[in-house]
């Protein structure tokens, strides 16, 4: 084995050994955590401007559960609670 080889063979095992060493503390670092809101908020949905006809709700609990039925609109009222 030449001086040469050597020397780009313990290079390439080092620049191995770094890269892992990296990837293991990327990928071993804890994920952070969701705020969760400061309101609950429950949202109506309306087929038009004259808020007549629902057609969905939405509402987000204080622990950040989100529970839709029908559909959203741009025609929607919400009201909103602290937690």
């Amino acid at each position: 084995m030449t001086p040469k080889s050597s020397s780009t063979r313990k290079l390439l095992l080092l620049t191995g050994a770094v890269a892992l060493l990296v990837s293991s503390f990327i990928l071993g670092a804890p994920q952070n955590a969701a705020a969760l809101p400061a309101q609950s908020c429950d949202c109506i949905y309306y087929s038009d401007a004259s808020h007549t006809t629902e057609v969905g709700e939405v509402f987000v609990a204080c622990n950040g559960h989100r529970t839709q039925t029908g559909r959203t609109s741009q025609f929607g009222v919400c009201s909103c609670e602290r937690c």
